[in-house]
């Protein structure tokens, strides 16, 4: 899922790497946010914590143990972003189910536009997919190496 901010939002030129990102001004805002309605979710179990999120500037990954949830968490996801003027880009949303078993299906809109469900993704340079398998990954990083 990517944060993205009307054109309301200060944009300005003059750093040595050229434009200054958007997500520079936009993290602040979506950190805030995300406090804001994690607290009434439970997430996922991982290494003995309660996960519901993950974080990188302006890409979030929302994590939740049922279908039910992730719905939940999405909407109101929307509705806390829309109050400080962000909103989700649902072109660059997307959708995976992590699951031993086979052929999940999730339906999720946003916006009239359903989201896409893929069976894998690079988040933060690595391969996830969608049953833990590592193989792809392992294989990309003996490739690189080479």
């Amino acid at each position: 899922m990517e944060w993205t901010a009307n054109s309301m939002v200060p944009y300005r030129t003059g750093h040595k790497t050229g434009l200054q990102r958007l997500s520079d001004r936009v993290q602040p805002i979506a950190e805030r946010i995300m406090r804001t309605i994690e607290e009434n979710y439970e997430g996922v179990v991982i290494g003995g914590r309660q996960i519901t999120n993950l974080r990188y500037a302006d890409d979030t990954t929302l994590l939740a143990s049922t279908q039910k949830r992730i719905r939940k968490f999405f909407k109101d996801l929307v509705q806390e972003s829309a109050r400080y003027n962000m909103y989700i880009n649902a072109q660059k949303s997307k959708i995976m189910v992590v699951s031993r078993q086979d052929n999940i299906s999730v339906q999720m809109d946003h916006e009239g536009e359903s989201l896409e469900q893929v069976h894998d993704f690079k988040f933060l340079g690595s391969y996830k997919s969608t049953d833990g398998d590592c193989t792809k990954e392992i294989k990309r990083r003996i490739a690189l190496a080479r």
